[in-house]
């Protein structure tokens, strides 16, 4: 069984590879976690623009150190969500990037994060966004 994690394995990689001989230019990633998907984003789309969505601070961080380089990915600080304003998103633990605004699977224990979101619409009229080609979500279910 396919690793949920191993962008190789789970087939992530051969969408990306699929999606090149479409050009996009704008391209969401919510839920972008540490930023792997965002940076083979990057790397396939030579053309487009990466905006990446982390909700979770502690995460956050680490997307916007691994993607810093890059100067075709925006990294933001927020969820997308159907309207703006902040939400509870329980965190596994710092950094662990298992986070949902759903209770998470299992019993283990959690923290509650007080995070922001910002709508879809909001985000693309904030930012002069006339379409998007690609919407990646990784966002436990929400």
């Amino acid at each position: 069984m396919p690793s949920e994690y191993d962008m190789d394995e789970n087939g992530e990689q051969r969408l990306l590879t699929t999606l090149v001989r479409f050009d996009p230019h704008v391209v969401f990633d919510a839920g972008a976690n540490g930023g792997e998907w965002s940076v083979r984003a990057e790397a396939a789309f030579p053309n487009a623009a990466i905006h990446a969505f982390e909700i979770v601070p502690s995460t956050y961080k680490k997307l916007a150190d691994r993607v810093s380089m890059l100067h075709r990915v925006i990294s933001n600080p927020f969820g997308l969500s159907d309207q703006n304003g902040e939400v509870d998103v329980n965190v596994d633990y710092p950094g662990s990037g298992h986070s949902s605004i759903f209770p998470l699977a299992d019993d283990r224990p959690v923290t509650i994060t007080r995070c922001f979101v910002e709508s879809g619409d909001s985000y693309v009229r904030r930012n002069g966004i006339e379409h998007v080609d690609v919407l990646k979500m990784d966002v436990e279910g929400a």
